[in-house]
């Protein structure tokens, strides 16, 4: 009898509880760590009894020093997908030596105390409880559910049981941007979400919640990415991306079918996420005066669009977005570096140098060899 694909997963699950290289990231072992300095003195420790727990939870989760996780921490130089699991147990027997570091964990209790990111957070609760902490609110996340952070909004998460799996994809925001963004232009609403928790903070939804039943196709896409997460091969980043890219179509489906959309007159104003596809496909030649005569707006008009809603000036903006292809280009291709040069804008290779140089703090024949050695 074939075994089921709930089944397999879990199976898939267990494989990493039982590694703590794979469980604890290739890069952010516990022991490598930096001791997080925290302030526990607004907490109340949480009770030992499980069930005591989760009936009173009188405890306050809310630390005074908030952590900030960058992309440096958790990814390699050639990841934009990684994932980590959650789970009481892989906290055991780690070089774990100052109650700072436990945050008040009791034995069956494990709480992430409050964080943001520099990168997206997505994350598929496949059996157990979770609780989430965000803006002063308690939610409870169910098994089968996922949700998808605005990574600008500080949150905490509650692990409770060791039957408790969570799992975290983590995503780079370039990535995003390039990747996932001209991929959902037709969901405008789904887009709206993202493009805000990238460039513009503003009230609005913290996370977004579905539903990824058993044996559905969207379950399929997180065990592949959890699959070759684990498989870590040559092809398993790109392979990451396709099950990343299938999911947020199935999601952006649903999603559509959903949310309540009032009648409304469709804005005809230019959107920042119109800007970042033009620039996305046009970045080796566009100037702010190209993009402005494309759009039919002013110069002005474009440069104020881009930095009110990203932070960055035009400039600033267009280097990233190079600097990024261009890191793609080197570890990934055997191009010679004069043409890469050229392919992303640059007329004489010495500019192209200085500029990536600045930008990674290694020379483009340097970073190379990182990845061709």
């Amino acid at each position: 009898m074939e075994t089921s694909l709930h089944k397999k997963f879990g199976e898939l699950l267990e494989e990493m509880r039982q590694s703590p290289d794979i469980c604890e990231h290739r890069t952010n072992r516990i022991s490598d760590r930096k001791k997080i300095d925290l302030d526990l003195s607004q907490f109340e420790v949480p009770p030992e009894d499980i069930q005591e727990f989760c009936k009173e939870r009188k405890w306050n989760p809310i630390p005074t020093k908030r952590r900030f996780l960058s992309e440096q921490k958790y990814f390699l130089p050639n990841q934009n997908i990684g994932v980590v699991l959650d789970c009481v147990s892989r906290w055991e027997g780690l070089a774990i030596t100052s109650e700072s570091q436990r945050f008040l964990n009791s034995k069956d209790i494990f709480y992430h105390p409050t964080h943001y990111h520099e990168f997206f957070e997505l994350t598929y609760l496949y059996s157990g409880t979770c609780y989430c902490y965000m803006a002063g609110n308690e939610y409870r996340m169910k098994a089968g559910q996922f949700w998808i952070y605005n990574s600008q909004i500080k949150h905490g998460m509650c692990i409770v049981g060791r039957d408790t799996n969570l799992i975290n994809i983590l995503i780079r925001k370039t990535t995003f941007e390039q990747t996932v963004v001209p991929m959902l232009k037709e969901n405008k609403m789904f887009l709206d979400f993202f493009l805000e928790s990238i460039y513009n903070f503003k009230e609005g939804p913290s996370c977004l919640q579905f539903e990824v039943p058993q044996e559905s196709s969207g379950q399929y896409c997180l065990y592949k990415l959890t699959q070759e997460f684990v498989k870590d091969d040559m092809y398993s980043q790109q392979i990451m991306l396709f099950s990343l890219c299938s999911l947020l179509m199935e999601l952006s489906r649903q999603y559509a079918q959903v949310v309540d959309q009032q009648p409304e007159k469709i804005s005809r104003e230019l959107t920042i996420e119109q800007v970042i596809s033009y620039l996305n496909d046009n970045y080796a030649a566009a100037t702010l005066k190209s993009t402005a005569t494309f759009f039919n707006y002013s110069s002005e008009y474009i440069s104020r669009l881009i930095s009110r809603k990203t932070g960055k000036s035009f400039s600033e903006w267009r280097l990233e977005i190079q600097m990024q292809h261009a890191s793609e280009l080197l570890s990934k291709s055997h191009l010679p570096i004069d043409l890469i040069s050229q392919q992303i804008g640059y007329s004489e290779r010495r500019a192209f140098d200085y500029a990536f140089k600045k930008y990674f703090q290694v020379t483009p024949a340097q970073y190379r060899k990182e990845f061709f050695s």
